[in-house]
């Protein structure tokens, strides 16, 4: 009985992301002597049968050795206030993202 009851809430679970809604993400990791931070914001919108996640990098720093920190943000500076779109199925699972090859 309660194998049934945790499959039934399994199919449940939808995935409905706000709409039109900007949501900020923060991510932080910190190894050793290094502390990495990004902040993205993300905006869902309905598109036929998915959704488009428009995914902005707002910032992104790292602390810690100098080269490792150099690396980490020359990596994400590229990404720095553009605009990147995912197109999403029904179930959140991410199908096509535009213009790859340039990001």
């Amino acid at each position: 009985m309660i194998a049934v009851a945790i499959v039934a809430m399994a199919q449940a679970a939808v995935f409905a992301p706000p709409l039109g809604v900007p949501i900020r993400i923060v991510t932080e990791r910190t190894e050793g002597d290094w502390h990495f931070r990004m902040e993205r914001l993300v905006r869902f919108a309905r598109e036929g049968h998915g959704y488009r996640a428009e995914v902005w990098m707002a910032g992104a720093d790292a602390q810690g050795s100098e080269r490792v920190g150099a690396l980490m943000e020359a990596g994400f500076a590229g990404l720095a206030g553009r605009m990147m779109a995912f197109h999403l199925d029904g179930a959140g699972k991410v199908t096509a993202i535009d213009d790859i090859d340039a990001l």
